[in-house]
């Protein structure tokens, strides 16, 4: 059930994106073993952030977007997987990041939030309830 939500800077080439989600659901695969997992991007305008007081638009006139992406992701998980989870996920997200947006490792910031399964909706149930149905 991870989901992850990816925020970068408009002006990443369509493949690297592409490669960008491919790669995010390959590690959270891999980690959570999970049925099912949602990656998406969400590219931000350049009239739509500023790093360090200047508007995107400025900031890319001279550089490329990898130079000045600052992206967060966050990913949101049912509460209870082990910690070693979470760091190999923070780590995971992050080597792809850097990999297929050439950015610096320091650039990027991953959030893991965690809820409650009965905080969770799936099909209009509560996770919990939906969980206890499936043992």
């Amino acid at each position: 059930m991870p989901i992850a939500s990816i925020c970068v800077v408009k002006g990443h080439a369509a493949a690297h994106l592409q490669a960008t989600i491919e790669g995010v659901s390959e590690v959270l695969r891999r980690v959570t073993n999970a049925p099912r997992i949602t990656v998406w991007i969400h590219e931000i305008d350049p009239a739509h952030w500023a790093a360090q007081g200047v508007l995107g638009a400025e900031l890319l006139r001279t550089k490329p977007a990898s130079e000045v992406d600052s992206p967060v992701v966050t990913v949101i998980m049912i509460k209870g997987r082990p910690v070693e989870q979470h760091r190999e996920m923070i780590e995971g997200i992050t080597d792809v990041l850097v990999k297929h947006l050439r950015l610096d490792p320091m650039a990027v910031r991953v959030n893991i939030q965690e809820t409650a399964a009965e905080s969770f909706g799936i099909g209009g149930l509560q996770a919990s309830v939906l969980f206890e149905r499936m043992k």
